[in-house]
């Protein structure tokens, strides 16, 4: 391993020199991919203060290879994990404030990727990324008491999404954008800004019904829809409404039943579906129900499987 990390950080001395040289994309690519690996071996030996650089270095020349909407995606997706890599560093060594930028950067290219890329299920899921970006820099931004910097990037995200023109895309593809108001909603969440995340909601569950009748009953998507109807309940019941919480939860219930028609085969589905009802605040008694029917089922598929009998017995 030491060996190793030599070899990298020669490899890196070389490209460094040779960017100045030939200022090319595929050096830049090299010198970026390089310096990550780097990165991850000070990592892996605990050496926290030395992967900063590194990550930085990775970051900033993946950045040079970003050239808008023509800059292939595997760029930007290499991009976003050098600046997560960064941010999680500079988290790790007690620099919460340099990590504004990286995380900034982030959030801007994931909108990017929801609303100018057909992003079809299951092809590339930026989702966690984007939630992961959304809700650290909202508790950033929290933590040092600029909400007003929160509610402009809110109003900038919803204003993105409300003028593409999404309407002419793909169902499937219009649904997976619907995930960055999801992005969005979760981090406002987050940092108690529950005002925010109902209406957030309750506009990806608007769009979300008027996809359905334009989509062929899916199991993806209705467990998607059923995701973002939880997502609403909590922003709600965070609220204090509980009311109307207890009824979006209904309306989740009521969209269970046909999942276990429509899809029998998959354990991990059933559970993942299962789990979602087990987690609800309040379980009404059909829901628990359900919720066993599909668990069981689940394990009778992947009968070693012990996380499913672990949603099996929160069920009961």
């Amino acid at each position: 391993p030491n060996e190793a990390d030599q070899a990298y950080s020669h490899a890196v001395e070389q490209f460094d020199k040779l960017a100045l040289a030939f200022p090319t994309h595929s050096v830049y690519r090299y010198l970026a991919t390089v310096s990550a690996k780097l990165g991850d071996a000070m990592l892996r030996k605990g050496q926290l203060a030395d992967t900063v650089p590194h990550y930085r270095r990775a970051a900033e020349n993946f950045e040079k290879l970003y050239a808008g909407p023509a800059t292939h995606l595997r760029d930007r997706l290499a991009l976003i994990d050098a600046n997560q890599k960064l941010i999680n560093a500079l988290v790790a060594t007690k620099q919460p404030d340099l990590a504004e930028a990286p995380l900034r950067r982030v959030v801007a290219i994931c909108e990017e990727l929801y609303i100018s890329q057909d992003l079809a299920e299951g092809e590339i899921n930026i989702h966690l990324s984007a939630v992961s970006a959304y809700t650290e820099l909202f508790k950033l931004l929290h933590d040092r008491g600029r909400s007003s910097e929160i509610d402009a990037l809110y109003l900038q995200t919803t204003e993105t999404y409300d003028n593409a023109n999404l309407t002419s895309r793909k169902p499937e593809a219009r649904i997976q954008q619907l995930r960055l108001l999801d992005s969005l909603g979760a981090a406002l969440n987050s940092v108690d800004q529950h005002d925010a995340a109902i209406e957030t909601y309750r506009k990806a569950v608007s769009v979300s019904d008027q996809l359905l009748a334009d989509v062929p009953v899916n199991f993806e998507v209705s467990l998607q829809l059923t995701h973002r109807y939880h997502g609403l309940a909590e922003a709600l019941r965070s609220a204090g409404r509980t009311d109307e919480a207890d009824q979006v939860e209904r309306r989740v219930l009521a969209m269970q039943q046909p999942k276990l028609v429509i899809d029998r085969k998959s354990a991990g589905k059933l559970n993942g579906s299962a789990w979602s009802l087990v987690k609800l605040p309040t379980q009404p008694i059909q829901g628990t129900k359900w919720a066993v029917e599909m668990a069981r089922k689940a394990v009778e598929l992947e009968p070693q499987a012990g996380y499913i009998w672990n949603t099996l017995g929160a069920a009961h």
